[in-house]
């Protein structure tokens, strides 16, 4: 029976490790296969989804990978010209060849189902039918290698898909751009913001009537460091939108004469590809500023 794995691969070890396995069922005699022709395999453009284009250092790099696994190896001997290379994933999980024919199909061209399964695996291993797939699937299943996946709107059958492709990060959510803002402004890191800044970037601070666009944003935010030394800010709400953000912040600052200032205001950041497009300033420094050091007699 399959053992279960915890192992799981990138989009490049899928399709070496799909290739190895097909290319041993489907063209024996020239398996193992030597690094070019294991590109080959990969880059193919039929049977494959999604066509791919991998360099010899790409697939070197995913077989090193799977290697260091227990999945693959270098099958050559020292006197060999061409290095050449094998899998040991069925090895590695007890795995039948039924198996190892549909974890390999489903490696190379994504969900797929029962029908397309038999129908796909022909070369490799020549089912009874598709109840023979569909027991293999349960079998693979029940050790959590493949999943059946929900009937689409529009679908007349469920699709399989296997379980060994590793989670794509996720990307930040708007909030955790803006906390990741706030952050490299209290840190004065200049490069950390502008880091997070889209391409024409527009810093505006209606209040002040200052604006700045592009690099030149840069030196604005250097030059208000400048001026404050210990300028600091604390989020009081946040608004999160579909593809902007509304702040309300206290800042804090220490004047040149000494006195300790504070003054509120409210960012607007809209957002172009999970990068700030525009900051728009809006905030009471211009009135709150002269209050408190006319308070302090300053």
């Amino acid at each position: 029976m399959a053992r279960a794995t915890q192992h799981r691969l990138d989009p490049v070890e899928l399709r070496v490790l799909g290739s190895l396995l097909e290319k041993q069922r489907t063209t024996p005699d020239q398996y193992p296969l030597s690094l070019n022709a294991l590109r080959l395999a990969c880059n193919q453009a039929t049977s494959r989804e999604p066509v791919m284009n991998l360099t010899e250092d790409e697939v070197r790099d995913a077989v090193r990978s799977l290697a260091n696994a227990g999945w693959a190896r270098l099958a050559s001997g020292p006197g060999s010209r061409v290095a050449k290379y094998r899998q040991l994933f069925d090895e590695s999980l007890d795995l039948l060849p039924s198996e190892s024919a549909l974890l390999a199909v489903l490696m190379l061209r994504g969900p797929q189902t029962v029908n397309e399964l038999r129908t796909r695996t022909a070369r490799a291993h020549a089912f009874a039918g598709n109840e023979d797939v569909a027991a293999t699937l349960d079998w693979l299943a029940a050790a959590d290698l493949v999943r059946e996946l929900p009937r689409d709107t529009g679908q007349r059958e469920t699709r399989w898909t296997h379980l060994l492709a590793a989670e794509a990060a996720r990307p930040p959510s708007l909030e955790d751009v803006v906390d990741a803002y706030n952050e490299a402004w209290n840190r004065h890191d200049l490069d950390a913001i502008m880091e997070l800044h889209a391409p024409g970037m527009v810093f505006e601070n209606h209040n002040a009537g200052e604006r700045a666009e592009g690099e030149a944003v840069r030196e604005h935010i250097g030059q208000i460091f400048r001026n404050w030394p210990d300028l600091r800010f604390t989020g009081r709400s946040l608004y999160v939108g579909d593809d902007f953000v509304v702040q309300e912040w206290t800042a804090y600052a220490t004047h040149p004469k000494g006195a300790e200032l504070t003054w509120e205001g409210v960012d607007i950041f809209p957002f172009a590809g999970g990068k700030i497009l525009r900051k728009d300033v809006y905030s009471n420094a211009s009135r709150r500023i002269p209050e408190q050091l006319e308070e302090g007699g300053t």
